[in-house]
């Protein structure tokens, strides 16, 4: 199985998240921005993930618009 923990912090339009997932041996970081456009109309994600704290290699890039 998969165990994580992690923090999400709010400043602004902008969502903020680190943390930390166990998979078996192996211990993955990761990071998360989300921002919010004017009117929460677009959603904007990067998430990157490292195994060493110092590489990071993207998991998640994409840009959501409401209608």
């Amino acid at each position: 199985g998969m165990m994580g923990s992690g923090t999400m912090t709010v400043k602004a339009n902008t969502w903020t998240a680190t943390g930390s997932s166990t998979i078996g041996a192996t211990t993955m970081r990761d990071r998360c921005t989300l921002e919010f456009g004017a009117g929460n109309s677009t959603l904007a994600v990067k998430c990157e993930s490292s195994t060493d704290g110092k590489t990071w290699n993207p998991t998640v890039e994409g840009k959501a618009t409401k209608k």
